[in-house]
């Protein structure tokens, strides 16, 4: 079985820090017990594309299609 998870951040949240995150040990421990097989932290939404098919045309837009106050900001793959 495979599973898939998005990590959602809020932008009106306070700043991140780093130094106190444990997402690394967390992939590394998923790493190490052979469950992880991919995973990698996303673009911001303002460097999004959306590209549709709209009556047999291709349209491409700048910008997310979101409107949510939340956004998808990594994605990790994992097996059981």
């Amino acid at each position: 079985m495979e599973f898939l998870l998005l990590v959602a951040s809020d932008p009106d949240a306070e700043t991140w820090d780093e130094a106190g995150a444990n997402s690394d040990d967390w992939v590394a421990e998923m790493d190490s017990i052979g469950v992880r097989q991919r995973g990698d932290r996303l673009q911001p939404p303002e460097s999004a594309t959306t590209v549709r098919v709209r009556n047999g045309e291709l349209v491409v837009s700048g910008g997310p299609y979101t409107r949510s106050a939340e956004r998808s900001s990594a994605t990790t793959s994992s097996s059981a």
